[in-house]
């Protein structure tokens, strides 16, 4: 078995871009897809770009309250 880290890499190779779409993808809980995400950024194996435009449509799944908690940003892998 992949453990968290490496699923959500292969989400974001895969074209998952926000938290929300990497948890769909991996079917991780938020929570754990989140501390993946802080924790490949803060190594630079993941680059977190702001949105412009806030979340992208379906991103929070029309949740008020998680996006109340989101950090907009797109993801992307660094080379």
């Amino acid at each position: 078995m992949t453990g968290p880290l490496a699923q959500v890499r292969a989400a974001c190779a895969a074209g998952a871009r926000t938290v929300p779409q990497i948890a769909r993808a991996t079917g991780l809980n938020r929570d754990v897809v989140q501390g993946a995400v802080d924790h490949l950024v803060a190594r630079g194996g993941v680059a977190a770009l702001p949105l412009t435009t806030g979340c992208p449509p379906g991103a929070c799944d029309g949740c008020a309250l998680w996006s109340r908690f989101c950090r907009p940003r797109r993801l992307q892998l660094r080379a």
